[in-house]
This record gives structure tokens, C-alpha cells and sequence, in this order.
């Protein structure tokens, strides 16, 4: 499994003229090689490591 946090962070909306804050996020990402085949398979790539 793969864990990544993503920090929050405190932008700037030049369109809307505000600032805009975001949370801490903890993604975890699971993967085997079934789904990776049938991710392949539906959209036609091939993933290379």
C-alpha cells in the first residue's frame, strides 16, 4: 500500500481575487497486478516501472 499526504497549502485566486486554504489529505493507494491488467486492458496502455 502507498501512503501520501498531501500538505495543506494557502493559494490565491487571481480571477476571483480570494484566497482559497486546503486541508491535509492522507491518500492510501492499494494495487495488484489484476487491477493493473484490467486497467490496461479497458483503456489500452501499458504501465512501465
Amino acid at each position: 500500500m502507498l501512503t501520501i499526504t498531501v500538505p495543506a497549502q494557502d493559494m490565491y485566486d487571481e480571477v476571483h481575487q480570494e484566497f482559497i486554504s486546503t486541508k491535509e489529505q492522507t491518500l492510501c493507494l492499494e494495487h495488484s497486478l489484476v487491477s493493473l491488467s484490467k486497467w490496461e486492458s479497458k483503456w489500452r496502455k501499458t504501465v512501465s516501472f
